[in-house]
């Protein structure tokens, strides 16, 4: 039963997420990440999900994140400007921080799929 809440919470979460990237300007390459780790909660859901289909989304993502570590360190040296609040901001680092952060939400729940979907040993 935890597990199908689980499956839920990460398919609500990520078309959520996929879905306030509609007014981004580089929204399609969101929409494309978070739908693909909603995937991994749809198969999981519907007993679909092999251990070969979050390990290609872990090691995409755990490249994209590591290739993406300059959002998290222009971040930094700004000074560490607020990036939790409602307000529309023109700050590049605000979205970099958020861009960073919303991959290693991502990264997170894949490796949670990675623990999962481990092969038992024999």
């Amino acid at each position: 039963m935890g597990r199908k809440i689980f499956d839920i919470a990460v398919i609500i979460i990520f078309i959520w997420f996929s879905y306030v990237q509609l007014n981004d300007a580089d929204g399609t390459k969101w929409i494309i990440i978070y739908s693909m780790v909603a995937i991994l909660g749809v198969l999981s859901l519907r007993s679909l999900l092999r251990p070969m289909y979050v390990l290609f989304a872990f090691t995409f993502l755990a490249g994209y994140t590591i290739s993406n570590i300059n959002l998290f360190t222009t971040w930094l040296d700004a000074g560490q400007p607020e990036f939790i609040d409602y307000e529309p901001t023109n700050i590049q680092e605000v979205e970099n921080i958020r861009e960073f952060l919303g991959l290693i939400i991502c990264l997170i729940t894949v490796f949670a799929y990675l623990i999962f979907t481990k092969k038992p040993k024999r």
